[in-house]
């Protein structure tokens, strides 16, 4: 992920339903939008067997319409651009494990 883009979203899979909400936000570009979508991956239609396809068709499917959006924003034309300097902030690396966290808050 490039350090201008920040993906805001919120995900779930269960029973073959794979699911992301997300906000994008790229401050070099000044682009923003929301993409959320729904893809079933149960091709045996047997819930609870923990043979679903999110690896296979789900993760690589959601990951292709993001890129496809996020193009399709970068050339489209805007007559308003966005003030999206509210939603920047600082990240710095955890001592413990190396994942980022947001600096002043209680991980």
């Amino acid at each position: 992920m490039p350090q201008h883009v920040r993906v805001f979203n919120k995900v779930g899979w269960a029973y073959g339903c794979l699911t992301d909400v997300s906000y994008v936000v790229d401050f070099k570009n000044k682009v923003e939008y929301m993409l959320a979508a729904t893809i079933y991956v149960n091709s045996d239609n047997i819930l609870n067997d923990d043979k679903y396809e999110y690896e296979t068709v789900g993760w690589p499917f959601l990951y292709e319409i993001g890129q496809t959006i996020y193009r399709y924003e970068l050339n489209r034309p805007r007559k308003y651009k966005p003030d999206l300097s509210r939603f920047k902030m600082e990240y710095h690396k955890r001592k413990e494990d190396g994942r980022k966290a947001i600096k002043d808050v209680d991980n």
